[in-house]
């Protein structure tokens, strides 16, 4: 390199933020008055359409949902809260433990189990804006916070209780503290409370959902960058002890979860081996069927399932994915030229990160497209379809007035959020088949019993069923909707299950299936008979 060239490098990693951001971003003046008064109103947009009828929609309580409530349950209990729960595939611990916490005030309801994913959602909106406007500039961040919060994707998952949603507010969070670190490195400021809280927060993202085990890659390349920023500008003791200090913090955090997993290997890949797509004949032409459903749920064909998605549409919406198109290319054009790490960061993260997403999905061999198990795309998409709109933005002819500029953009925010409000408020809402997707069944019966004197005795019979095991699927919801998962709870409501095996009288003999039996053994208690 050229004393001159050098000099050079120098002064763009050195220069202000407003110089080294995207010349789409630039353009775009805010103060930061406005900058905060959008941001709060995109928050408030966030928040409503997550927490808004959150008691009834989505209807029911999928057995997914109800068996992170059963654990909660039994922790409160027993006070035995745990980093890694066995029960329904092995799940990790965080959701559930904070789920406890909404149910202790709440009562056993779905809405105190959905509560911690739509606050999870509206904390994600958050961190995009504050990890884009790290990356790239304030304007971009309020693009992509948007972008994310009028997304139906992450809105779907923001009002379901699973714990997948966690896996990219720690993400956001993380990285974006990481590269605030870092900056501070560069700019010779204390930066130790960043680097280590970085640390913690993205040590706690493995504890929300196993597609987050994927995330070290990009950990890694950020890490990469800055280390050859700093060996090129003399700040490399400074940047040791920042890695230091971020690893520090993950390997803290970490340590229970590791040292579960590794005292019970059999949990650590029990469900990623249940739906591995190397259990195929024929993997190599499996991963490539994956790989390309995955691309095209975000433009024609998304996730059939519909507690995942509405009848197959695409998990973009059109707009923002021709966005995401341009920002994609803007990204892979940024890489391509020669500019210092600092400047080639951010596009090379996002380009990593949305293929990153994609991979859980990809190398599973069930439900393809799977929108759940590619939830950590969504971030990227959204950053990047911000890329493409400051980038449309910024080409405008100065001659256009800035109030059409204004009036156009509210109407395109007004276009998507309207849409977004549509397909799920009164199109997935409203389709017929959605309570049976949420096991509206057993929520039915829970009702039922509910709404019977909590002094009577109540016997819940079951022909074909393990009735001993608080976590049998098909009646994890209701025992969780009706307070009696563990014994304790069943003698405080006075709710019996029984089985033919479990069945503690002389049953008469004759026609009748085993309801009828008991209900002549048991004329003072109230049975009930789910149908299985």
């Amino acid at each position: 390199m050229t004393p001159r060239s050098k000099n050079r490098s120098r002064l763009e990693v050195n220069a202000p933020i407003e110089t080294r951001v995207p010349k789409a971003a630039r353009r775009l003046k805010l103060s930061k008055v406005w900058i905060w008064t959008l941001l709060s109103v995109i928050l408030v947009l966030a928040g409503g359409l997550r927490f808004y009828g959150l008691r009834s929609t989505p209807p029911a309580l999928y057995l997914d949902e109800a068996a992170d409530g059963a654990n909660a349950i039994q922790a409160l209990e027993n006070g035995h809260f745990q980093v890694f729960y066995p029960e329904d595939g092995g799940r990790e611990g965080l959701y559930i433990n904070v789920a406890s916490v909404f149910i202790h005030f709440l009562g056993s309801t779905s809405l105190a189990l959905r509560l911690p994913a739509a606050l999870f959602g509206l904390l994600t909106v958050g961190g995009v804006y504050a990890l884009t406007a790290e990356l790239l500039s304030p304007p971009a961040g309020l693009a992509a916070a948007f972008f994310l919060a009028t997304s139906y994707w992450h809105l779907n998952f923001s009002r379901i209780a699973f714990r997948a949603i966690g896996a990219p507010l720690f993400l956001v969070w993380a990285l974006y503290l990481l590269l605030l670190a870092f900056r501070r490195v560069r700019e010779g400021r204390d930066f130790a409370l960043q680097a280590a809280l970085a640390g913690v927060i993205y040590g706690l993202g493995f504890y929300t959902y196993i597609a987050y085990r994927i995330t070290p890659v990009l950990v890694v390349l950020a890490l990469t960058f800055f280390f050859v920023e700093a060996s090129r500008f003399g700040w490399i003791r400074r940047y040791w002890i920042a890695a230091g200090l971020f690893a520090a913090g993950t390997v803290v955090i970490l340590y229970p979860l590791v040292a579960y997993l590794v005292s019970h290997p059999g949990d650590a890949m029990k469900r990623v081996n249940a739906v591995s797509v190397f259990r195929r004949a024929d993997p190599a032409r499996e991963i490539f069927i994956n790989s390309w459903r995955t691309f095209g749920m975000l433009y024609w064909k998304g996730d059939q399932n519909l507690r995942h998605n509405y009848r197959g549409r695409p998990e973009v919406f059109w707009p923002v994915a021709l966005l995401m198109t341009l920002g994609v290319g803007l990204a892979i054009r940024r890489v391509l030229t020669r500019r210092s790490p600092t400047v080639l960061l951010p596009p090379a993260l996002l380009l990593v990160w949305i293929f990153c997403g994609a991979i859980p999905a990809i190398l599973s061999d069930e439900g393809m497209p799977h929108a759940l198990r590619s939830i950590l795309m969504l971030p990227p998409i959204a950053i990047l379809a911000a890329m493409g709109a400051t980038k449309i933005l910024s080409s405008v002819p100065a001659r256009v007035p800035t109030s059409m500029l204004m009036v156009a953009a509210i109407a395109v925010a007004c276009a998507l959020t309207g849409e977004t409000i549509y397909v799920y408020f009164h199109e997935w809402a409203a389709d017929p088949g959605l309570p049976e997707q949420f096991d509206g069944g057993n929520v039915r019966t829970a009702l039922q019993i509910n709404s019977l004197p909590k002094d009577r005795e109540k016997v819940v019979a079951v022909e074909r069923l393990d009735v001993s095991d608080p976590f049998s699927m098909s009646l994890v919801a209701l025992r969780y909707l009706t307070n009696s998962v563990t014994l304790k709870q069943q003698t405080q409501s006075h709710i019996r299950y029984y089985s033919p095996h479990t069945f503690p009288l002389r049953l008469t003999p004759g026609p009748g299936d085993f309801c009828a039996q008991v209900r002549i053994a048991m004329p003072q208690a109230i049975v009930v008979c789910p149908g299985f």
